[in-house]
């Protein structure tokens, strides 16, 4: 369990560098990590 919970913490860490690097307006980016975030402690609290 632990494996599968760091695995993912690493998958949200580097999506988050990918949409960093990504040739997008600030607003977009945003938008973008407050999604990623909602989806990360939806899959928290499940």
């Amino acid at each position: 369990m632990f494996n599968k919970k760091k695995s993912l913490q690493k998958a949200f860490e580097l999506i988050a560098i990918f949409i960093d690097k990504c040739n997008l307006s600030e607003t977009e980016k945003c938008n973008l990590k407050g999604l990623l975030m909602n989806i990360r402690s939806r899959m928290e609290a499940a």
